[in-house]
């Protein structure tokens, strides 16, 4: 009796130590930004007194549904390992987000996520997270891609003589990696010759082809989401560019954030900043526009399901 209630205390005192050290690196960075405070307020004024406060909304009504798909991938990835509800599957969700905001995004991820799950088989868990992290990645990548070469061409970085060419070989590359990506389980003779990373990553390969598909599809979901809630929220401070150059611009930011390493939320959002001004500046868009745009997609897909995180985080299963 006496060693459950030591663990018991010894658990409170992990998960507050969880919630204060989120809460100070969420200040801290914060502070960091005060300067953009002024470019931010101001556009944001300016958004309501063109009459574009309905996008924002709208932008702002995509963000649980976001969170929503990815907790519906979450429940599909974990399935393997234990049965958990919506309820478990999105606490999971979010306390990974809050853990990723001081820590690297994978490790964050996998603890956050595990911490929720009932099985003791906790470390299986790093398997499915990596899954749908392979996943969600592969579809900004096939996106991002596609955007890059229409940039390219777009500023005449490559003559149009090999648009054909390059086309089609995108097309031929982003369908054999879908079939791959869909197929992983057909990689476990190769998973079972070494013993070590089969037991962390076993649970990544022994998904269905249609369990795939599912996954591949809710992160296609999610991508669209969030490209449409950047695309909403650049219109409404200012963004006057077409719809097409719009989404180049948006995919091209996506995939430079996965492409480089970002050990924390607090840098993600410097780099989401930085790819912004490079590829919507190069684009013609006003500066303002653009660090405000990315400064309000951060607090709402980031910021605030952080923070909700924090309550989630109480309800973890060490």
């Amino acid at each position: 009796m006496q060693t459950k209630s030591i663990q018991s205390y010894g658990f409170s005192a992990i998960k507050l130590l969880i919630l204060l050290t989120a809460c100070i690196f969420i200040i801290q960075h914060l502070t960091d930004k005060q300067h953009l405070d002024m470019h931010f307020a101001d556009a944001f004024q300016k958004a309501f007194l063109t009459n574009h406060a309905l996008l924002l909304l709208v932008a702002i009504l995509l963000m649980p549904l976001n969170w929503a798909s990815e907790a519906l991938k979450w429940q599909i990835l974990a399935s393997k390992i234990a049965t958990i509800n919506f309820k478990d599957a999105l606490f999971g969700v979010l306390t990974g987000l809050s853990v990723s905001f001081f820590s690297g995004k994978i490790i964050g991820y996998f603890l956050g996520r595990s911490w929720h799950l009932p099985s003791k088989d906790k470390y299986q868990s790093f398997g499915a997270t990596l899954n749908g992290h392979l996943s969600l990645g592969f579809v900004t990548g096939a996106f991002g891609s596609l955007c890059l070469l229409k940039f390219l061409l777009r500023q005449h970085y490559i003559s149009p003589d090999y648009s054909t060419v390059l086309y089609t070989f995108w097309g031929v590359t982003i369908s054999i990696g879908t079939v791959l990506l869909c197929s992983l389980h057909k990689f476990k003779p190769l998973l079972d010759q070494n013993k070590y990373f089969k037991k962390y990553l076993q649970t990544a390969i022994t998904f269905s082809t249609g369990e795939n598909i599912k996954i591949l599809g809710l992160s296609t979901l999610r991508f669209m989401l969030f490209t449409i809630q950047f695309v909403l929220i650049l219109y409404a401070f200012g963004g006057t560019l077409s719809m097409i150059d719009s989404l180049i611009g948006v995919g091209l930011v996506y995939i430079s954030k996965t492409l480089t390493p970002s050990f924390s939320f607090l840098s993600d959002l410097g780099i989401r900043e930085f790819t912004a001004l490079y590829f919507f500046g190069a684009m013609g868009v006003d500066e303002s526009t653009i660090i405000s745009s990315t400064l309000f997609l951060w607090l709402l897909n980031i910021l605030l399901p952080t923070l909700a995180g924090l309550f989630s985080s109480w309800y973890i299963k060490l």
